[in-house]
């Protein structure tokens, strides 16, 4: 969750995955979460690492004292 200083705040979220931590990401996003009007930002990533890019441009003031990520185990076994 994103915790603004005042108001709600507009925040884009963008997120890649990669199969070696070598490769360049290539993000997908950005989608925009709002303070008191979403409650989740969903984005779709395959990979074994994960990146993850939150970003807001009007220059808002926010803190983000943490996040979670919800996932689905797949794959060639």
């Amino acid at each position: 969750w994103v915790d603004p200083y005042t108001g709600n705040v507009s925040v884009s979220v963008s997120a890649a995955g990669t199969m070696m931590p070598q490769e360049t990401p290539s993000y997908v996003g950005p989608v925009t979460f709002t303070t008191g009007t979403h409650d989740k930002a969903n984005l779709l990533v395959k990979g074994r690492f994960l990146s993850v890019k939150f970003n807001s441009t009007a220059g808002d003031r926010y803190k983000l004292p943490g996040f979670d990520v919800g996932y689905e185990l797949a794959g060639v076994e």
